[in-house]
């Protein structure tokens, strides 16, 4: 606002200036020196909003970095809380195969259903189908 003020300020004078005879010289030594003055305090309008723009600009740069930091770290979490969940998911299905198999004694040193089954050759058959086939008798 005050540096639109200035122009409209500055365009008066001119206007001024224009306006007085060529021989009224204090007049228009007086309107020449305020124009000088709006011409500079214009120009030192225009750093200052050029600072703050150039700041604020440096302070949203700085709020999306740190956007990207909490994302990243978001994601990290995310992740370990899923691969958590996945090896839960496989202790559970490992168990209820090994609870399945009643008669053989489990090797503690098998992790995955994969080497368990590979170990022992096992196929079982799903629970789902179990029901189904009684369904249909």
């Amino acid at each position: 606002m005050d540096y639109q003020e200035l122009k409209l300020g500055r365009i008066e004078l001119k206007g001024q200036l224009k306006e007085t005879s060529i021989f009224d010289f204090k007049t228009r030594r007086h309107l020449k020196r305020q124009l000088i003055q709006n011409r500079v305090q214009q120009k030192r309008k225009k750093l200052e909003i050029k600072r703050e723009k150039s700041r604020y600009s440096h302070q949203k740069n700085l709020l999306q970095d740190k956007r990207k930091e909490l994302n990243k770290f978001r994601k990290d979490v995310f992740k370990a809380k899923l691969q958590q969940t996945k090896d839960m998911l496989k202790m559970k299905i490992l168990s209820k195969e090994q609870s399945r198999a009643k008669n053989k004694v489990i090797n503690p040193k098998i992790v995955s259903i994969k080497d368990y089954k590979a170990q022992y050759k096992l196929e079982l058959k799903s629970v789902s189908r179990e029901i189904t086939k009684q369904r249909g008798l």
